[in-house]
């Protein structure tokens, strides 16, 4: 079509050549011509030129389109990634116009679902080495009662003995009573996790177990620092509000906490205060002081039980959260197994207690 409108050009230059000066009213075909097939030049110059820039963005738009369903399809197969992610990460990628976010959008739904995975295998370690409990009543330094399932069970921490408050023949021993306030002030109204060495439970049918306050990095290795500061064994030898002992076959965490002991006496810590000892002897050892425990059966209300029949001290009973002092009808009738002993009314309603009426 060009070499056909330039050969007709040509012609008509010849042809008007010798047609004398040009008069400007009138057109000069020849460079219409000219004109003409410039602009058909450049609109097909131009055609050519945008054609493959049409088949790349074609392309592109097929690339960002097979992008969306693979990353979509990637989706479906992870398996712990729950609904409502699901369909975020879902409705976002359809509308991504970029291939690399939505490589990023994949990226981020695969942590996601590795995090699941994660946390899920982290929970069943957890549940394979511990048992979470609720701590329902503390009744020394080293004995708590636990409800799990519905199910109330005393509990013996392993590994460490807490002095005396209610024993019926030791009475109550140094640092006994501090044990006991420390022990129901840090466990009241808590969640524990509790960790099981090789016995189930001791003589007196008691659960013995190492009481978790929060949990270690790793449940089947937990480090010398963690067994010290975040298990109770750990924590009420360290503070000195209890001796590390050992009975076979539970000796899991022996060393640390006789280790744990030994750093508390080296700092004069509770138990290991000899000048704190002193003085708390010769208190409990003045006249106003001094008793000796007595026990006797009794039966109340069809029970036969040992009560605490000493005379002397002023007597709460656990259970009740009542004090008694001498002459009350129930100072002789509380069980050796719920019995507190205080030195004083103000003791006693400093601990808690409140005043029995009869």
């Amino acid at each position: 079509m060009i070499i056909k409108k330039m050969i007709l050009a040509l012609t008509l230059v010849f042809v008007f050549a010798g047609c004398g000066e040009d008069d400007p009213e009138v057109k000069d075909p020849i460079k219409e011509e000219i004109q003409e097939i410039k602009a058909d030049k450049y609109e097909e110059e131009k055609a050519e030129d945008k054609k493959p820039q049409d088949e790349n963005e074609e392309a592109d738009k097929k690339d960002l389109e097979d992008a969306k369903d693979k990353a979509i399809e990637e989706l479906t197969s992870l398996e712990f990634l729950d609904t409502k992610d699901r369909d975020d990460f879902t409705g976002k990628i359809k509308a991504c116009e970029d291939s690399k976010e939505i490589g990023k959008l994949v990226v981020e739904a695969k942590k996601s679902n590795d995090d699941f995975i994660k946390a899920k295998e982290e929970a069943d370690k957890m549940d394979k080495f511990y048992q979470k409990a609720w701590v329902t009543n503390t009744i020394d330094g080293d004995t708590i009662e636990i409800e799990i399932g519905g199910n109330t069970y005393k509990l013996r921490l392993i590994g460490m003995n807490t002095p005396e408050i209610h024993h019926p023949n030791k009475g109550v021993e140094f640092f006994g009573k501090e044990a006991y306030e420390f022990t129901q002030k840090t466990l009241k109204n808590k969640e524990v996790y509790l960790e099981k060495d090789v016995s189930e439970t001791d003589k007196y049918q008691r659960l013995l177990r190492y009481v978790w306050l929060t949990l270690p990095k790793d449940p089947e290795n937990p480090t010398y620092d963690e067994v010290k500061n975040q298990s109770l064994n750990g924590i009420l030898v360290r503070d000195g509000y209890a001796n590390a002992v050992t009975f076979p076959p539970d000796i899991k965490y022996a060393d640390y906490l006789a280790k744990i002991e030994k750093e508390a006496k080296s700092e004069n810590k509770g138990l290991w205060n000899e000048e704190a000892r002193s003085k708390w002897e010769k208190e409990k050892n003045s006249p106003e002081n001094k008793w000796v425990r007595t026990t006797k059966q009794i039966t109340n209300r069809g029970n036969t039980y040992t009560a605490d029949t000493t005379q002397g001290p002023v007597k709460g009973n656990r259970k009740s959260r009542k004090y008694h002092v001498q002459g009350q009808q129930g100072y002789d009738k509380i069980s050796i197994n719920n019995v507190v002993w205080f030195n004083t009314k103000e003791e006693a309603e400093a601990a808690g207690y409140v005043p029995a009426k009869r």
